[in-house]
Parts: structure tokens; sequence; C-alpha cells
């Protein structure tokens, strides 16, 4: 049993600022989602960065999509769901795979300049673990980059939404009846309340609980904590997803090598330059993530190197430049040409298929909370995501997650004022929370040292802040997100996706038809954090 503060600060604001609905994030999900709402309603969008701060900005891999010779929504379908290793919601693949080329065109009439051949086709690309090329791409390797920076100038001059940059929300708030009221938020220094009855999570992962990773600054899993203090249900928590290349050559400023590279026939090699992928797996470098990722992380043990090399040198004259621009141009910033030496490359955090637990239409446990992207968890990735599959869930979750708030036509009562938390002692530093998450869940896990560590966040569990800086904010989600990930990780007791345990190191059939889900039951002023599990097709709520 763990326990957690109801809220992480108190507030001081003197009046409430209304709105419709609140959108919390400003990934493609949470922009597409206030565009939508912009239309029929007074919506906020907050972000606790600038715009376009976020994980889709960068997310160089692409869009998937059924569109080309010799592929199927039923191919794609397939390839989603061995990739899940047995844990996808069949309905969810279904959902987002039938709707992406509608969100495509969409993108298309607003201007995307996407990456097409001379007749005017989409130019398609392969990634890993895809039986064909189905990969469109803007920008070469600055998809993310392209489809953001085009919403967000939509956004701001076609859209009636008011948005509040460099600010940080805090807690989502009730009413007496216990719904969603609104949400709590530090803007400029200021504590402020806002009244909504509608509040949409889109606040992207939680990689930056890791030391290694390819997320951005802002990726501390906000959301997911603020939801589970309010009472929603977190799912698949334990499933984390490791990109196997990511360049770390350059001490802090830590980039992404795309899978794309090895799509279009890059190899990895070892530190005695012996390729090494056909000996894990029969599609050697185009293997589903996870077990290219612990691969990486085998031979980089074995050598006791601290990466391993994805050969680049081999591409004809001019296409690394013209394809990667983004990759090649950050090698070139760490002192290397790709096309004259391979890139060191080893793994790092990179996407949450877990999060908070949604139905189809981006529902919750908690009447009013909804959550879309990478925040919300509907079952699409099951226990490993397929490449590329992340930017089209985004899209079509953000716009369910809209038209769910618009047919629920919600009210509600005023919202409750925050209380003041008591304060702790934090046992870990925001670094040395990472580090111990990259040694306790991270590729490999075993169950000693998951209970340690849980044991040792415990001591943390009922901290927060003593002063409501963004860091300081940020650093308690990040004990609650660690914390319910190293729970989820030590209750499902099987190897499965991107979940290894060095203990229970087979699958098992069993726990491949059942979902691990986290539910906080209020005490006091203190929540009580339960482990469970549901139906893999079935809702906690339903258990």
């Amino acid at each position: 049993m763990v326990k957690i503060p109801r809220y992480i600060a108190g507030s001081s604001a003197k009046e409430n600022w209304e709105f419709d609905a609140i959108v919390v994030g400003s990934g493609i999900a949470g922009v597409i989602a206030t565009m939508r709402l912009s239309r029929e309603m007074r919506v906020a969008l907050i972000t606790k960065e600038r715009l376009v701060d976020s994980n889709s900005f960068y997310a160089q891999g692409g869009l998937a999509a059924s569109l080309g010779e010799g592929d199927s929504l039923e191919l794609w379908k397939s390839d989603t769901i061995k990739a899940g290793d047995g844990l996808c919601r069949e309905s969810a693949v279904k959902m987002i795979e039938e709707q992406t080329p509608l969100i495509i065109e969409e993108l298309n009439q607003m201007g995307v300049p996407f990456d097409l051949d001379n007749e005017g086709h989409f130019i398609l690309g392969r990634e890993a673990f895809h039986s064909v090329r189905r990969i469109i791409h803007a920008g070469g390797d600055q998809t993310g980059k392209m489809i953001s920076q085009t919403m967000v100038d939509q956004l701001k001059t076609g859209s009636q939404a008011t948005i509040f940059e460099e600010a940080f929300v805090v807690d989502i708030l009730q009413d007496d009846n216990g719904e969603v009221a609104g949400v709590s938020a530090i803007i400029e220094d200021n504590d402020v309340m806002f009244s909504a009855p509608n509040v949409i999570i889109a606040t992207g992962g939680s990689g930056q609980l890791y030391f290694y990773t390819s997320n951005p600054r802002v990726a501390t899993g906000d959301g997911m904590a603020m939801a589970l203090r309010a009472g929603a249900t977190l799912v698949d928590m334990e499933f984390v997803q490791f990109h196997p290349t990511v360049c770390f050559a350059i001490q802090g400023q830590s980039f992404l090598v795309t899978e794309a590279i090895r799509g279009e026939g890059a190899f990895l090699l070892n530190d005695k330059q012996e390729r090494f992928m056909p000996r894990y797996h029969e599609k050697a470098e185009l293997a589903p993530r996870d077990i290219v990722s612990r691969a990486c992380f085998n031979e980089m043990k074995l050598s006791g190197s601290p990466w391993v090399y994805l050969d680049t040198t081999k591409f004809e004259r001019g296409f690394f430049q013209k394809r990667f621009p983004t990759v090649y141009s950050q090698c070139l910033k760490a002192g290397f040409d790709p096309t004259q030496q391979p890139i060191p490359v080893s793994p790092g955090a990179h996407y949450m298929m877990g999060g908070i637990e949604t139905d189809l239409s981006c529902r919750t446990s908690l009447k009013g909370l909804y959550a879309c992207g990478e925040a919300g968890s509907n079952g699409m990735h099951g226990a490993n995501r397929l490449a590329s599959n992340s930017i089209p869930e985004a899209l079509v979750t953000g716009s369910l997650g809209a038209k769910s708030v618009l047919e629920d036509s919600r009210k509600a009562g005023p919202p409750e004022r925050p209380f003041k938390p008591q304060y702790d002692r934090e046992p870990y530093t925001r670094s040395e929370l990472r580090l111990e998450n990259w040694e306790n869940i991270g590729l490999v896990r075993e169950e000693k040292k998951m209970e340690r560590h849980l044991s040792k966040l415990r001591q943390g569990t009922l901290i927060v802040p003593e002063s409501a800086s963004l860091g300081s904010l940020e650093l308690a989600n990040m004990y609650t997100v660690t914390s319910i990930i190293t729970m989820s990780s030590l209750e499902r007791k099987e190897s499965r996706g991107s979940h290894m345990r060095t203990d229970y190191q087979a699958k098992d059939a069993i726990w491949g038809s059942l979902r691990v889900h986290t539910k906080a039951k209020l005490d006091g002023k203190h929540l009580e954090i339960e482990v469970g599990t549901n139906k893999k097709d079935g809702y906690s709520w339903n258990s």
C-alpha cells in the first residue's frame, strides 16, 4: 500500500476563471482537441512551456497509415497486435486505424508539407516490424515538427481558444459530488483556479523519469499523477518503451536517431564492428523495439561499452543528408559525420504505453475527466507500441476526446479549494531518482531490486514541495508516477513486450489476458493506492 497526498499545493487564488473546458498539454492531441472544442465552447489550453514544447514536436519517425500498394487495414492491424505482444485491445486498434485517413486529409487541408514524389503521391518509409512501407513523413525526419507547427499556427490564427503558455496545472479540482469542476494552476507565479466541468489531459508521457531518455524536459508524467490524485484509474503502467537508438555523445544533449534509418537499411554493430541483431530476431534490425533495445543493452553489457553503433556509412552519396536532415545536423554538432562513421547509440526511455485508463471515447473512470494521446491509455499499444503509431493515435484520440466533451454537455458545481498538504524530506533528488529508475525499473527488472526501490520511494510518497516552483512540483509528480510504475511492474509476474523480468523470464498465458491497474481511495487528506487487475478487453471500473 502506498499513500500520496490528495493535492501537492494549496491555492491562494481569490477568484475562479470560468471556462466550459480545459485542455492541459499542447502536443498534437491537445491542440486538435482545443481546435475542435473552440468552435462551440469557451476553452482554455494550458501548457507548462511553449506551445511547441512537446514530444509531438520532436517526433522524427512519421505517421503510420495504410495507403500503399500491397497494404491493408488488416495488415496494419496485424502488425500492431503482433508488436503489442498479445495485449492490444483490438477494438482500439481498429478504431484508430480506420479514422487515420480522415485525419491525414484534414492535415493536408491545413497545409502540412508531407513528403511527396514527382507524381504527388506520399513517399512511404518503413520502420521496425511493419510488413510494408506505410510511414508518411514531412521534412524527412521532421514529421512531428511540421505537423505540430502547422497545427499551432492554425490554432493561433483560426481559433477562439484562450491559450496560457508557461503555465503549470497543479491539480484537478472537484465539486461536492466528486465530479470534475476545474483545475488549479500557477501562471506568472500566481495561484489561479479555473472553473470548468470538462478537463482533457493531453500532457504526454513520462520519459524524464529515466536518466537516459529521448524525451524533452517537460515529459514528467504530470497529467498521469494529477489524474490519479483526483481518483482516476491508471492502467498498463509497467509498459515503458525504450528506444534502441538514442545518441548521448554530448553530455546533457541527447538526441533521437530515428528508427526510419534502420528501415532504410542501416545495421547495428557492436564494439567489435560485428552486426549482432540477426542473432536476436529473424527480422534483425526491424524487430520490435523492445527486442532491439534489449539486444543493444545486452551487447553493451557484454563489451562494457557505453553504446553500440548504427552504421550509416553505406547509403548513396547525399541520401542521408536529404532524408534525415535533423539527425545529420545533430551528428555534425556532436563532432562527427554520419556518412563517414557510424553513430554511437544506446537505449533511452521513449514512450509510455500505459497511462490514464480510457474507453474508446477518451472517457475515464472520473466524470468530467478525459485523456488523449500518450497521457491516456485505451489499450491500442498493448505491451509494446508499433513504430509511428503514436501520431495517428494522438490525432484521433484528441478529436474523439473533444467529441465526447461536446456530447456529454456536462455541468458542475463550484470547485473545492485545494488544501495545503504536509511537507516531508525527499529521499532522492531529481537526478538521483532518474538514475535509480534506470537501474530498478528500466529495460530489465527484478523483484528484490524493485521492492527495495519501492520501499525507498515510500519514504517520499507523502512528499509535496515546500515551495511551489515548477521543478519541485514536477518532482512530486515524478515520485508518484515512479511509484505506480514500480508497483505495476511488481504485480505483473511475467515478461511481455517492454516489461522484462529476470525472475519471470517467460510469458504467462494467464497474464496475457489481464491488465494491471492502479486506483486511489481517499483516506482523509491522503489517497491509498491499490493495484488490481481486469480482463484485457474490459475496464477497471467494470471489474
